[in-house]
């Protein structure tokens, strides 16, 4: 089965390697993903979002895409309630 995607650099043609390390917008860096694998999200929203999002991440001067995956992942953070384990006061020995 032929993919349009290469699995890696190393089978991504060489026209493909040079542009890898690219940044999308002029002058930001490129984002390492530290050896995670990467994955697509997609999602529709209405211009406004798409906008809003744009606005914050040239704020930050980092991409869209970090923007979003820090967003959701502060989200995700914010909402773990754990419930707390509740308070035994330790009864400790007396020594008189």
């Amino acid at each position: 089965m032929r993919r349009d995607t290469p699995t890696s650099l190393t089978d991504a043609s060489p026209a493909a390697r040079q542009y890898a390390c690219m940044s999308a917008v002029k002058g930001r860096k490129v984002r390492g993903s530290a050896g995670e694998p990467v994955v697509l999200l997609q999602g529709r929203v209405i211009p406004a979002a798409r906008d809003a999002a744009r606005e914050a991440a040239d704020e930050l001067g980092i991409s869209i895409a970090a923007y979003l995956e820090a967003l959701v992942l502060a989200d995700a953070e914010q909402r773990m309630v754990r419930p707390q384990a509740p308070y035994v006061q330790e009864v400790l020995p007396v020594s008189a």
